[in-house]
């Protein structure tokens, strides 16, 4: 699938070609895509067999699963292909899999027992994990403590290689350390994946496939996804409660993300710096133009009040066929699939053309995988993650596909693109991790496309407190100091 999809892109890409705009928290045009039309051999090294080892994960975090249990999974064909994957793991490298878990549904910015655990093991200078996969938030406190191993210098792990997150590793980057990151081991992060399904039943063959054009030539911009909902939406009866678009007061937030909008950044120093400048602004006027129209969007949360049921109402109103889009999350399409309801999936919309949609990824219930700072043998661990990644992509990926794929008229090939691209790209924003100025919060609530100069200045003074310890822990840390 991956293959397919970059050779299909580096066709188009060899024929284009697209300039950046400045600022730091512009979005980033696509200027290279990676080459992996060849099919890529295994990292295994031949000499890797550890004895029958007892490999420790820790798997904690808000919702998530334990992909690392041979029973977990949600399906009986996802649980045969985790078990599949992890047995090739333990026979190939000689280890048996040993996790250790603990979840629990978490807001951000609240320690869970993912940081409780490594930093108990830290202190205690054991060699209690060997990996683990923990909340982004514990992760992201860890990192900027210096109570993670930096994944770069692990060896026979290689963040380069296509079944880890390209894009995880840039947004996620400390000067030039990878503390954590996201990757095809990890399966929770599929079903909390952003992304946009079309209702095929008011859509022409033409329009659909259109769209999917649009999508893999990097020109599905708000414009034009607002312009095919709207000339669609025109030709509906009027008397028939129809709606363009229904979505989340979250989904304003995943559409920033997926644009490239963060709301820090790491300077030339490694330091955090807030970075939602006049670039920002217009990736979010784009977003508000479709999404803060009440006469386009409906949004049950805010409308009805709703607290514990408005996720269902949003996709049962969806699956009644009352919207013609519903931004959603990938969590969304077994259940529509069951019900029999047409529809196909797409990314998130980019607020310009030539950018591909980095999905955005609840942090509330979102996994990172990072490896603790005292490791037994840091070249045994870099070894057999990188293995679970790798046989994760060949045993997992076409049961995955099949689960989160879309039931429309689109071809599926063309389908197992998009959910390539949804699955291999996902944006991660440490300003959103932390919770400074609460800025998240604040865009979820955001209802005035005008707004947007006053919720940022009102949060900055919060924002600047937050990062200065954290900018004083991270320079404590590049001077190798704990």
């Amino acid at each position: 699938m991956k293959r397919f999809f970059s050779l299909f892109l580096a066709l188009f890409f060899s024929l284009s070609v697209f300039s950046g705009c400045g600022g730091s928290a512009a979005p980033e045009t696509e200027s290279a895509l990676p080459d992996s039309a060849a099919v890529s051999a295994s990292p295994i090294p031949a000499d890797a067999y550890y004895d029958g080892y007892s490999f420790t994960v820790l798997a904690a975090g808000g919702g998530s699963e334990n992909d690392f249990d041979h029973q977990s999974g949600k399906t009986p064909a996802l649980s045969e292909a985790l078990y599949r994957r992890n047995r090739a793991a333990e026979d190939a490298l000689g280890i048996l899999i040993k996790t250790k878990e603990s979840f629990g549904y978490l807001s951000p910015a609240a320690r869970g027992t993912g940081y409780d655990a490594l930093v108990k093991s830290y202190y205690a200078r054991s060699y209690d994990y060997d990996l683990a996969a923990i909340g982004a938030y514990d992760a992201a406190v860890l990192a900027c403590c210096g109570l993670l191993s930096d994944l770069k210098t692990l060896p026979g792990l290689d963040l380069s290689r296509e079944w880890w997150d390209a894009s995880a590793v840039k947004d996620l980057s400390l000067r030039e350390s990878v503390f954590f990151t996201s990757g095809d081991l990890l399966l929770s992060q599929a079903e909390r994946t952003a992304c946009v399904l079309s209702y095929d039943g008011f859509l022409t063959d033409e329009e659909i496939n259109g769209l999917y054009a649009s999508v893999l030539s990097g020109r599905f911009t708000w414009d034009r996804f607002a312009e095919t909902a709207r000339e669609v939406f025109s030709r509906s009866d009027p008397a028939a409660d129809l709606r363009a678009a229904i979505a989340s007061s979250g989904s304003l937030s995943a559409a920033l993300c997926g644009a490239g909008v963060r709301i820090a950044r790491t300077d030339g120093e490694g330091l955090f710096t807030l970075s939602l400048d006049a670039s920002a602004r217009r990736v979010f006027t784009a977003c508000a133009s479709v999404l803060l129209d009440p006469g386009f969007c409906y949004m049950p949360q805010r409308e009805t009040n709703a607290v514990g049921a408005w996720e269902a109402e949003r996709d049962n109103a969806f699956s009644a066929g009352k919207a013609l889009f519903c931004l959603t999350s990938l969590a969304a399409v077994p259940g529509l699939r069951e019900r029999g309801v047409s529809f196909s999936v797409l990314p998130y919309p980019t607020a310009e053309e030539g950018r591909l949609c980095e999905s955005g990824v609840d942090p509330r219930t979102a996994q990172m995988i990072c490896a603790p700072f005292f490791l037994e043998n840091a070249k045994r661990t870099g070894v057999v993650t990188e293995a679970f990644a790798y046989l994760t992509r060949e045993e997992v990926q076409t049961p995955l596909a099949q689960r989160y794929s879309g039931a429309g008229k689109g071809k599926r090939e063309t389908q197992d693109e998009i959910l390539s691209l949804l699955f291999d790209r996902h944006g991660y924003d440490f300003g959103e991790l932390f919770g400074f100025g609460d800025y998240a919060y604040a865009i979820a609530a955001l209802t005035d496309p005008e707004g947007w100069d006053a919720m940022v200045e009102a949060g900055r003074e919060t924002a600047q407190k937050q990062i200065e310890p954290i900018n004083a822990k991270l320079a404590e840390l590049y001077r190798g100091v704990r």
